[in-house]
């Protein structure tokens, strides 16, 4: 099993709450409609608080 952390730094013309609703909605979507063929077994989302 591999494991891959990524810190990812928004644009500046994002708000937080843009960046955030982006990778939810639209990036996490986008790597479970491909996981099977990418061999993705588990995908986590942490985002900050403040």
């Amino acid at each position: 099993m591999i494991k891959l952390t990524f810190c990812l730094r928004r644009l500046p013309h994002l708000s937080r709450e843009e960046f955030q609703v982006y990778w939810r909605e639209k990036h996490a979507p986008l790597v479970a409609k491909h996981a099977e063929v990418l061999g993705i077994l588990r995908y986590v989302q942490n985002h900050t608080s403040h």
